[in-house]
């Protein structure tokens, strides 16, 4: 993680926040959409109709452990009710 940027506590950050000058992540925004789609980063929320940002604890996570996150992803939503994961696939 880069040293002048810190993560809040909680909420979110938009992708700017990540991949911009001082960001945590190590990639650029290409990157960053590249993995997503392949699951191998935490899906953005939509906030509102225009805004769509990344929990800050799914990033944490991910910040911690990149190679390990999927698998820790895949079996949190195996545990899941299947209507959840539905939702969450669509996201």
């Amino acid at each position: 993680m880069k040293d002048n940027f810190r993560l809040p506590e909680t909420g979110y950050v938009r992708a700017a926040q990540l991949v911009g000058p001082g960001g945590p992540l190590p990639f650029g925004r290409s990157t960053l959409y590249a993995k997503i789609a392949s699951a191998e980063f935490p899906a953005p929320q939509k906030i509102s109709e225009r805004i769509t940002a990344f929990r800050v604890e799914a990033v944490r996570e991910w910040l911690a452990d990149p190679m390990g996150w999927p698998h820790r992803q895949n079996a949190r939503l195996a545990a899941q009710e299947p209507d959840v994961k539905a939702r969450v696939k669509r996201a």
